[in-house]
């Protein structure tokens, strides 16, 4: 039996006007936040910084989810603003996460650093959805639709949400540092 366990760091504070956060340590958050939307994670580690740094609520991560389907009609434009406010960067060629590229009719969104979204379009219809490796550029299973999770918790410039309110029923939830938990609570 495997038990899907999900780690999610804290959120680095930045003291500056600039922005120098490490993009690993963003995207294994949004990881993490998605899974424990997604119901995915069985088991959540995270510190007490984590636990108490305000994310997306879960209706904001909802309505902020790009569903594309086949045989449906999408006004490229609006899906290329759509990636950019969900944090993703556009380029001549998806290179790793976060990543999307436009080439006449084709729309690749890098999900991860080794796999990406190919979405073709035939005029405003979708004509294929695949997901393919992107080193090799190679197919690896076509799908009839996708959804495309923002990249970045920056999309709202006040997050309200908690942690908790994503965790069902039957998750089991890890403090790590005890000793800041104690110190936090006589806080």
């Amino acid at each position: 039996m495997d038990t899907k366990v999900t780690y999610i760091p804290k959120k680095d504070i930045i003291t500056y006007d600039y922005d120098v956060q490490s993009r690993d340590i963003l995207y294994q958050r949004i990881d993490g936040i998605v899974k424990l939307f997604n119901n995915e994670a069985e088991i959540t580690v995270l510190s007490i910084e984590t636990l108490m740094q305000p994310i997306l609520t879960k209706k904001q991560m909802k309505n902020s989810i790009l569903k594309v389907l086949v045989a449906k009609e999408y006004n490229l434009e609006e899906i290329k603003e759509k990636l950019v406010y969900l944090g993703y960067e556009r380029c001549d060629m998806v290179e790793g996460k976060g990543t999307f590229s436009v080439r006449g009719d084709i729309l690749d969104i890098a999900i991860s650093n080794k796999n990406s979204i190919r979405i073709e379009f035939f005029g405003d219809e979708v004509d294929q959805i695949r997901y393919f490796d992107i080193s090799s550029q190679r197919s690896t299973e076509n799908v009839n639709q996708v959804q495309i999770f923002p990249i970045t918790e920056d999309i709202e410039k006040e997050p309200n949400g908690s942690i908790i309110e994503y965790l069902s029923e039957s998750a089991i939830v890890v403090f790590d540092e005890l000793n800041k938990i104690s110190l936090r609570s006589e806080n």
